[in-house]
């Protein structure tokens, strides 16, 4: 499965980069397709944990936060709904950063953290990585 070889990759990259472990509490939005279309739930905060990086939960983690391809687009009511509830689950858990795989979710909830003025940060699980890499000496 693609998911798990990517999990498998990001595991040994931070393994490989020697990761600073975060001073922040992070919650990862795992990718609805991952969840739904492979079963994968505990894969994305282990990938977390196992990095060194402070993971937080948040309630109904898994729901989909609006963007979901054209879904916004035609539904934008429903979609800003979702965004809702899941922007209010966010800032819930006190989290600094929240972390996602997928490039439609990263839009979304950035767009929305903006809008709210929140100082929640999100960002791509590899790019949350690749910044915090120890520098070499």
């Amino acid at each position: 499965m693609r998911c798990c070889r990517n999990s498998a990759t990001i595991l040994m990259l931070a393994e490989k980069w020697n990761i600073i472990a975060l001073n922040c509490r992070l919650m990862v939005f795992p990718m609805d397709q991952s969840c739904r279309g492979l079963g994968v739930h505990d894969a994305p905060g282990n990938l977390m944990r196992t990095a060194g990086i402070n993971y937080i939960e948040a309630v109904e983690s898994e729901v989909c936060c609006g963007f979901g391809g054209t879904y916004s687009a035609k539904f934008p009511e429903l979609s800003t709904q979702l965004l809702d509830n899941k922007l209010n689950n966010v800032e819930d858990t006190g989290a600094d950063l929240l972390l996602t795989d997928c490039p439609g979710c990263i839009m979304q909830l950035r767009g929305g953290l903006k809008k709210r003025e929140s100082e929640v940060e999100v960002k791509h699980t590899i790019e949350a990585l690749a910044e915090r890499r120890k520098k070499k000496q």
